[in-house]
């Protein structure tokens, strides 16, 4: 009986031994402490600094470092200080208060906006020893201060205070291509050659895509939190002169749907055609002839002594013309004007309208999977119209261009 009891104690000994080794330091995060030096802090100032403390914690709780969070310890920095008479942030008085939140470790910092950005500046402390163990300084724009932009430097500052590893590594493996462009979530985040290559600090679930000139866009989704996982890839070869975007998982069969990109539309090129050879031509056309008409009157005018041409060089001083000639010669002279009043803005509308349809014709990507969500159908947008107005008198034209 004392044979089995003496081994029972032991054995209770080393599994408390055992649990005492394995369990994490724990660790309390202080609400960061916020400041204006140029006013006081707003009430969007006080929120942002509360969420990113909320996300320090978060990532404590999560386990995934070298701490676990301490119970009872979301306390706001600006208070504990109050309760404990530190004037400043000295390592004996701060280890004091980790110290009665039965914590190892101490994680506090500032909140400080400056302009159109915050500083956060943020301190690692180790009670038992009064030691201070890291620290960091970084700039968060305004724009990232609020929702997952934040808890993304949330996540970052927490890895780069804590030795925390910020995620896990994606290995592409493309069996029919050699190089090419490896995303996260729709953004370009590395590259492969050789049919290989890896991008890190991938964590959470995220959207991988492969993309590689000639190939359709490879899609898939994965969930990443440490260690490495390898993805096997193959390419679906895309047809000659079309760029093809993502794979769109179907939300009813959960099938990927095509999700292709073609480079401009037809429509466009006919627009584009049309206003270089119809309004260009045609406009320079107007314009030249008309520019021809009007040197025929004026060289007629002055040959044959026109009283508005008298005493111009090289013009005859006496009139010879008849009545019928002064006629044709004057209306030859008001055609060309108004051809050319016509020709000059129809060339030189056109030539905008050629461009403007250059690009959405030929550069400008055009989605195939855009619809309509009353019928399903396909949607053109007309944001561009060119339209040429005569006036009804027949002396001017305008282009009108409408979006």
């Amino acid at each position: 009986m004392t044979r089995a009891l003496s081994l029972t104690c032991t054995a209770l000994f080393v599994v408390g031994i055992s649990g005492t080794a394995l369990a994490k330091p724990s660790i309390a995060v202080l609400g960061l402490e916020v400041s204006d030096p140029n006013g006081t802090p707003t009430a969007a100032d006080t929120q942002a600094a509360k969420e990113l403390s909320d996300g320090l914690r978060a990532r404590a709780r999560a386990g995934t470092g070298p701490y676990q969070l301490a119970p009872g310890s979301d306390k706001e920095l600006i208070d504990q200080k109050l309760l404990n008479n530190c004037d400043t942030e000295a390592a004996g008085c701060m280890a004091a208060i980790g110290g009665q939140l039965s914590a190892d470790i101490l994680m506090y910092g500032h909140f400080e906006k400056q302009g159109k950005q915050y500083q956060i500046t943020l301190k690692v402390l180790d009670v038992g020893r009064k030691k201070q163990l890291s620290n960091t300084t970084e700039l968060i724009p305004v724009s990232d201060a609020t929702g997952a932009p934040l808890q993304g430097w949330a996540k970052k500052l927490y890895a780069r205070l804590t030795g925390e590893s910020a995620g896990g590594t994606v290995v592409v493996k493309v069996a029919n291509a050699d190089r090419g462009t490896i995303l996260v979530d729709g953004e370009p985040k590395g590259t492969f050659s050789s049919g290989s290559g890896s991008v890190s600090g991938v964590d959470g679930k995220v959207r991988i895509g492969v993309e590689s000139e000639g190939f359709r866009r490879w899609e898939k989704d994965v969930e990443v939190r440490s260690g490495s996982q390898t993805i096997p890839v193959e390419l679906e070869k895309a047809t000659s002169g079309e760029v093809v975007g993502p794979t769109i998982t179907d939300p009813v069969t959960d099938e990927p749907k095509d999700h292709t990109v073609k480079r401009g539309s037809t429509g466009w090129k006919v627009v584009f055609a049309t206003a270089v050879i119809v309004g260009m031509g045609g406009g320079a056309y107007l314009w030249y002839e008309g520019h021809n008409k009007i040197v025929d009157s004026q060289n007629g005018l002055c040959a044959g002594g026109a009283k508005e041409y008298i005493g111009k060089p090289g013009c005859s001083d006496t009139y010879t013309l008849t009545p019928p000639e002064l006629d044709d010669l004057n209306d030859t002279g008001k055609t060309g004007k108004v051809m050319t009043y016509i020709g000059v803005p129809l060339a030189f509308g056109s030539l905008a309208l050629g461009g403007y349809a250059l690009y959405r014709g030929f550069i400008v990507k055009q989605d195939s999977g855009e619809r309509s969500s009353a019928r399903g159908k396909r949607v053109r947008k007309q944001r561009f119209i060119a339209t040429p107005i005569i006036s009804p008198n027949g002396g001017g034209a305008t282009l009108r261009l409408d979006w």
